[in-house]
């Protein structure tokens, strides 16, 4: 018995390798059960907060909502949803620059999506910052609702802001600039509506081209005295003789009057064909000049380039018959379109004409008392069915490349307002009078009877 006892044998131990197996697995799963319980803990955290911040927001407690918000975003930071939940309760706080801060997160997160692009949207144009609005939208490229976006950009096409100025008489635009008055004194502006020439002039006409010989001279009367000053309203260029009138320079010459007849000057003011009874100022090498009751057209070198035919050649307020390429002439009692080479352009006649507001863009023509438009050939576009009208002025978006203004002044029965070049009222008639567009996206126009005021299209008012 003692011999078979000793024949058991005693079990032998695991080894170490073994035992810490096991052991990890038991470390193993209980962590996994502390995660599980962590996870459910931090959703139903989640969730609770989620719930809390969702149901404060519908209350209109956004003082309570938002850090509620904000502690679920902490464990969820990448939440599109929860990001545009915060966003619309700091809208409803009425901390606007954190709505926008947050929009802009959402953005980051998912910028293919249009609602924060479209919270930033509503937010600019509730302020009426129309062109901060249109920068949002140029810049949502990456969103794949392109069409939501689109619509909205179209119906921002033709917003615009007010400038803070008023005055009584406002001229055509030039090389960026306009003639303003008030109570007998006149100064300029710029597109944005800024003052550049202080109103304390007697007379001033426009700025010349750039290009000139006298490059951007305004000709100007102080006192008794005419003479020409520079952009910052200094003296520049001043006669000898006692000019009664200076106008602009173009082609090396400028319309002047001495003794009671006009010609032209040349930047030393050498005096030149002193003969007329009018002469403007030349653009496209052409000018328009009258000699008793007649008119002609002369050129650069100072010939007539057509006989002494017209009843009237229209000039701008600043001289020019030709600015944008085309000139109107009346004969036998009917106005006609003419091209630089001083040759008709076509047989339709019109009985009054408008001059052309932009290098492109239909004219304002008038038929039997009515205003409508004709290419620059004289071709009808618009048939005649308003009131009164001005040319069109074309006008290239800052924002896209392919897309055009065309927009022009109509009159409907007392009335101004700016069509599109399909006839389409896109400004309402809302204006006592209206002027052409410049290319820069400014007009001015008039709400009441004394004074004019600047508007700028929204996407130029930066």
């Amino acid at each position: 018995m003692k011999d078979k006892e000793k024949q058991v044998k005693e079990p032998k131990p695991r080894n170490n390798a073994q035992l810490i197996l096991l052991a990890l697995v038991a470390f193993a799963a209980l962590s996994w059960i502390g995660l599980m319980q962590t996870q459910t803990s931090n959703t139903s955290k989640y969730e609770e907060l989620c719930a809390q911040a969702d149901a404060d927001a519908q209350k209109g407690i956004y003082k309570t909502a938002i850090p509620a918000y904000q502690q679920a975003l902490q464990m969820t930071p990448d939440s599109y949803e929860l990001v545009l939940k915060l966003a619309e309760a700091y809208k409803g706080l009425g901390d606007k620059r954190s709505m926008l801060a947050t929009l802009d997160q959402a953005i980051a997160i998912d910028p293919t999506k249009a609602e924060p692009y479209l919270g930033k949207v509503d937010y600019y144009i509730e302020g009426k910052k129309y062109s901060e609005a249109i920068q949002v939208i140029e810049a949502a490229t990456m969103v794949k609702d392109k069409e939501v976006l689109s619509n909205l950009r179209e119906s921002l096409r033709y917003f615009y802001n007010e400038k803070y100025v008023s005055y009584q008489e406002v001229g055509d635009w030039l090389n960026g600039f306009a003639v303003v008055g008030t109570e007998g004194l006149f100064g300029a502006i710029d597109p944005s509506g800024n003052e550049k020439i202080r109103l304390k002039y007697l007379e001033l006409q426009g700025c010349a081209k750039p290009s000139s010989s006298a490059a951007g001279l305004f000709p100007c009367k102080m006192e008794e005295e005419y003479f020409y000053i520079d952009q910052d309203g200094d003296k520049y260029l001043v006669g000898e003789k006692a000019f009664q009138f200076l106008g602009v320079f173009g082609s090396g010459y400028a319309p002047a009057k001495l003794d009671n007849l006009y010609g032209y000057i040349d930047p030393d003011f050498g005096e030149h064909s002193f003969e007329f009874q009018f002469a403007g100022s030349f653009a496209n090498g052409i000018a328009a000049v009258k000699k008793g009751e007649a008119w002609a057209l002369i050129d650069q070198s100072l010939q007539p380039i057509t006989g002494y035919e017209f009843d009237d050649i229209l000039v701008d307020s600043n001289g020019f018959c030709n600015l944008y390429g085309i000139t109107a002439v009346r004969k036998t009692g009917k106005y006609y379109l003419y091209d630089p080479a001083a040759k008709k352009i076509s047989q339709q006649a019109f009985d009054q004409i408008r001059l052309p507001a932009s290098e492109k863009g239909a004219v304002a023509v008038c038929i039997e008392g009515k205003w409508g438009f004709a290419d620059r050939d004289g071709k009808i576009l618009i048939d005649p069915s308003y009131d009164d009208a001005a040319s069109f002025c074309y006008i290239p978006s800052k924002g896209s490349e392919s897309f055009v203004y065309q927009l022009a002044p109509v009159k409907v029965l007392d009335k101004w307002g700016y069509i599109d070049s399909t006839g389409k009222l896109v400004i309402d008639t809302i204006f006592q009078e209206a002027r052409p567009f410049n290319a820069k996206g400014t007009a001015a126009v008039k709400s009441s009877s004394a004074y004019w005021k600047i508007v700028v299209l929204s996407e130029f008012d930066v």
